[in-house]
Order: C-alpha cells, then structure tokens, then sequence
C-alpha cells in the first residue's frame, strides 16, 4: 500500500481532530498514514473537501494527499 501525506496549515481544529483519528501527526500539521487504503483516502480527502467547500476561513491552506508507492523507494543501508 502507498505512504499518504497529508500538509496543512492555518486550518480550523475539526480539520487536526479529524486528519490525527486517522493518520498520524508527525509534526505541527503534517499527517502520515503509511498503510491506509485507496478507499480510506478517498472517503477521508471527501470529508476535507466537502468541509472546504462550506465555509473554511481564506487564509487556509490544505493539500490533496501525496501518495507514495513504497516499493519504489530503496532501503537504507
């Protein structure tokens, strides 16, 4: 399974809650889920998007999640 990403910055607190119930915050809003499906991410970039949509406040950024295929990047030695 593909490594997600998720960046955000200035984004309201239900946007944190929801990203860290299911990824993992590994800094200040910067959300990793090494192991999450094609059919989490897209019902989790559904739920971001559609709160976008409804009133996020201008000054806030948030990304569509990066997807990494894992098996495409060598181990360290």
């Amino acid at each position: 399974m593909p490594l997600t990403v998720v960046v955000t910055r200035n984004v309201e607190s239900r946007y944190r809650g929801f990203l860290t119930s299911v990824m993992l915050e590994v800094s200040a809003g910067v959300y990793v889920a090494p192991n999450m499906s094609h059919g989490v991410r897209d019902r989790t970039w559904s739920v971001i998007s559609d709160w976008w949509a409804t009133g996020t406040p201008p000054k806030s950024r948030n990304w569509k999640p990066w997807t990494i295929n894992v098996a495409t990047i060598a181990p360290r030695h």
